[in-house]
This record gives C-alpha cells, structure tokens and sequence, in this order.
C-alpha cells in the first residue's frame, strides 16, 4: 500500500486531496491502494455530506472565533478536527478486497483491522455504534469514544477515513457543537464533554500504529495537485457545497 504523509493549510484542499486520491486510483490501471496520515492546521468543523449545518453546528460560535466550517464527501455526522486530532484516509480497491460490498461489512473490516492493531499503540480498542472506536473502560464502566469513521462507495473503490483524538481540546467539541440528531445506543445520550476522550497514546504511537496495520511501506510524495485544487476550487471550497443542506 503507499502512503502519503501530507497535511495542506487550507481545510477545504484537504478534503479536495483525498477525493483527487480516490479519482487518481481509480484511473492508474495498476490499481493501487492508499493510506494517507495528516492533520488539520487550525480548528475546523467538518460536515458529513448529508449534515444540516444549522442543526449539528453552534454556526455562531464559529463565525465568532473564526472556526472554519467544511463539508466531506463522506457520511455521517458533523466533526471537529484540529491540533491533537490525527486524520488518516484509506483509497481501498474492492477487487483486492472482497469483503468490501456492503456498508455494515466495510465497517467492520476497516475497524476490526485497526481494533487488532491497536495492540501495537499499548491501547484496547473496541468498535461501537456504526462506525466509532472507543476505549475498552472495563467491565461496568461506559466505553468513551476516541475515533469516528465515514466512508463513500464508489464502483471499484472506497474511501474510508477518520479520526484518531490524542490531545485534542475536547471542550470545543461541546462549544462548537450542537448534540447530534441521531445517536448510537452505546452513548447513553452523554453530552460531549461526558461521551468523548483522548487517547493515552500519542502523534507518532498512532501513526505507526496505522502504519503497521496496512503495511503502507510505500512511500509517495507525488500527488495530485492540479486535480486537488480544481476540486477545492469548485466543490469544497464553495458555499453551494458547504452550506447548500
């Protein structure tokens, strides 16, 4: 698998990056995979494609500290990444990888890999709700959510990324956003400040770690620029995208 280890400034190209990935996959009759370990410079909510901005976000909190607010291309719910918060992207080929044809069977897979290889980073992990990872609190304690996960389904490929919490200020999540509209059983309806928690490792635990569980040794510094930019220009970076639901 290769591996890209990028991280642009600006929120709205990062999101265009890992679409231009998926894109430049699925067009290399090679078929490669990726996995690509970045982070977000600044404080930034991002949507998930079918959010409602007004319902999942504090839209005024984030006008008034300058949050700047981005939509995925991706499902779910709303997120807040950031300093503290790695983000990893995976481009998967579904012919390599059969067990890659349903929603619930992709999540699974995805999550019970890392769960497994979560060994490497001296943390229990477990998976929870449709697609988070949360650490293994014991027995009668409530499990507190570390990681959420989204994916898109293409004809050939996947794209499945994610978060992984380390030393992120959690008490944004609460001030930057709303409780969600939907909510796994396992959460208890806990507000933020009570269902979400760092992780007892750090940066670089985690990104070997993720490293090491999809043997992405291959690693790539080209990528697709003019293809990224292009998408930020006209997709990620527009009001139409971002606030058009």
């Amino acid at each position: 698998m290769h591996r890209l280890e990028l991280s642009l400034p600006d929120p709205a190209k990062n999101l265009a990056l890992d679409e231009a990935l998926l894109r430049q996959a699925e067009l290399d009759p090679q078929r490669p995979e990726y996995l690509r370990l970045w982070q977000f410079s600044r404080y930034t909510v991002i949507l998930g494609r079918g959010s409602c901005i007004e319902q999942e976000v504090n839209v005024a909190r984030c006008r008034t500290d300058d949050i700047p607010v981005v939509r995925r291309s991706s499902g779910g719910a709303t997120v807040v990444g950031g300093p503290g918060c790695l983000m990893y992207s995976l481009i998967l080929n579904r012919e390599r990888r059969p067990q890659l044809h349903t929603v619930s069977a992709i999540h699974d897979y995805v999550l019970a890999k890392i769960v497994a290889g979560s060994e490497r980073a001296s943390v229990s992990l477990q998976a929870a709700g449709t697609s988070d990872l949360c650490l293994d609190a014991g027995p009668g304690n409530a499990v507190r959510k570390v990681s959420g996960n989204s994916l898109r389904i293409r004809p050939d490929y996947i794209l499945y990324h994610g978060t992984f919490l380390y030393d992120f200020r959690l008490n944004l999540l609460a001030e930057l956003l709303n409780m969600p509209p939907r909510m796994p059983d396992y959460r208890r309806e806990r507000d933020h400040r009570h269902f979400v928690v760092n992780l007892p490792a750090g940066r670089a635990t985690l990104r070997e770690m993720l490293v090491q569980t999809w043997k992405a040794s291959e690693i790539v510094t080209n990528w697709p620029m003019d293809a990224t930019q292009r998408l930020a220009r006209e997709k990620y970076a527009t009001r139409q995208w971002t606030w058009g639901r």
